[in-house]
């Protein structure tokens, strides 16, 4: 057994894992103990030799959104991350958006706003 997140206090929960380009990626939420509720995105890579990278910490969308529901895709070989951010609005309204992150040339790009911002509700990923 291999213990690949970076054992910060807190909860570490649904994970994802998928095969692209010869490397093995691993995605989860990370919900920090002094921040309940602020959850973000933490990843890492297998090579394919078998060794693993250090845990990218604080994916997503900002510090005041709480990143869950991660999902890892291959899309055409590049390593695609999805998930549900949840914000709160000016009225004190908890409201999510669906985020996409493309994985090129070892680092992760912008998140990119999928679903119409603001204007969901509940779970959306």
């Amino acid at each position: 057994m291999v213990h690949i997140s970076n054992g910060l206090p807190g909860q570490d929960t649904e994970p994802s894992i998928v095969s692209s380009g010869g490397e093995l990626h691993v995605a989860w939420s990370h919900d920090d103990a002094v921040t309940p509720g602020n959850a973000d995105v933490h990843h890492v890579v297998m090579d394919a030799s078998g060794d693993w990278g250090d845990v990218t910490e604080e994916l997503g969308n900002g510090l005041d959104r709480n990143e869950k529901k991660v999902k890892l895709v291959d899309w055409n070989g590049t390593p695609a991350l999805v998930w549900q951010s949840d914000g709160i609005n000016l009225r004190g309204q908890v409201y999510s958006d669906v985020m996409l992150m493309l994985h090129e040339d070892g680092n992760w790009g912008p998140p990119l706003l999928v679903s119409p911002p603001g204007k969901d509700t509940g779970n959306v990923v």
